[in-house]
């Protein structure tokens, strides 16, 4: 008799916690059976700059003969912010980093947005969130600006990849 009520109680909380993650994971904004979906990604290395410094008299002094050089450079990675409006209203303001113990992997963004059915004015700036005077090079800033027809139950993305590239609707 106890063993049937531990598998009942068993089988009950495992319903439960069934329940529980189907309601904690349901993303409705990727549900676009009540509207559309704008999508951004971004897959980029262009949030990693070189950073450079002279070395002074006691520092050069201190390195082996064979390491001695007049300037050293770091890879620095910068923080980005994504910001998103659709039809003049701001949708999305984040800031992301580049993914790595060092922020030395790409700056990688997956973000879906719920957006009513129509053509409809759409502008996405990702640009530095920070700046250092010290970097060699700027890092580069993406903008797009355009008019998107949104279809119900579609998935409209916003995909840029690379360095010097700019968002591709697809």
């Amino acid at each position: 008799m106890r063993e049937r009520i531990r598998a009942v109680i068993r089988l009950a909380s495992g319903g439960l916690l069934l329940g529980l993650l189907l309601v904690v994971t349901h993303d409705t904004a990727s549900d676009p059976t009540t509207g559309s979906v704008l999508g951004v990604a971004v897959r980029t290395m262009a949030g990693t700059v070189q950073v450079c410094r002279s070395l002074s008299a006691d520092e050069m002094a201190a390195l082996p003969q064979h390491m001695r050089r007049p300037e050293v450079c770091e890879a620095h990675a910068v923080p980005y912010r994504l910001e998103v409006y659709v039809d003049g209203e701001p949708r999305l303001d984040r800031i992301y980093r580049a993914a790595g113990i060092r922020g030395d992997r790409p700056l990688t963004i997956d973000e879906r947005i719920g957006v009513p059915v129509g053509s409809r004015a759409v502008r996405i700036h990702l640009a530095p969130a920070e700046s250092d005077g010290e970097s060699v090079q700027a890092p580069p800033v993406f903008t797009m600006e355009r008019e998107v027809r949104f279809d119900e139950g579609r998935i409209r993305v916003a995909w840029l990849e690379g360095m010097e590239g700019h968002f591709e609707i697809r």
